[in-house]
């Protein structure tokens, strides 16, 4: 690994190679002998990392694409259905297959990058009883009561429970 040119210091340097090694900056910088990750907010450090971390990637052919079908993969082997057996290994007419790691799977595919499917962000910017009164003209309208027969209760007075 050529961290010459970063022009870091030997202890930067041994920090560098034990994060890159072990992935966690508290116990590579306790290793290399620093008292606090400070380190690795240099700009010097951050470069050597992200280019040592590029490098690995491009040697390992893992990029994007790679995560995401992996984890395509992954989501289609939980969702493979299996029969339910009864001791006797009579079939119960019940299926299982591994539901929690499939949405883990699918929550991790939604917010990949290139799929982008939680980037929507939706914000209320609405005051308590302008909710109180939103949830009034709802449980009007469902209960079939005409729209000019609502009015604006004072908050004090509402209860949900």
């Amino acid at each position: 690994m050529e961290l010459v040119k970063y022009n870091l210091q030997p202890q930067e340097q041994l920090a560098v190679s034990l994060y890159l090694k072990s992935m966690n900056k508290a116990q590579a910088s306790r290793d290399a002998g620093y008292d606090s990750t400070h380190i690795f907010s240099k700009d010097n450090v951050k470069e050597a990392i992200a280019a040592q971390l590029t490098i690995r990637a491009e040697r390992l052919r893992v990029g994007g694409d790679w995560v995401l079908s992996e984890l395509v993969r992954v989501y289609e082997r939980c969702m493979q259905m299996e029969s339910v057996l009864d001791r006797d290994g009579t079939p119960t007419g019940e299926i299982a297959f591994d539901a929690s790691n499939a949405l883990r799977a699918l929550a991790l595919i939604g917010k990949h990058v290139d799929v982008k499917a939680f980037d929507q962000q939706v914000t209320i910017n609405s005051t308590r009883e302008e909710l109180i009164n939103r949830l009034h003209r709802g449980r009007f309208r469902v209960s079939s009561e005409a729209p000019n027969e609502i009015k604006q209760i004072p908050t004090n007075e509402v209860s949900f429970l």
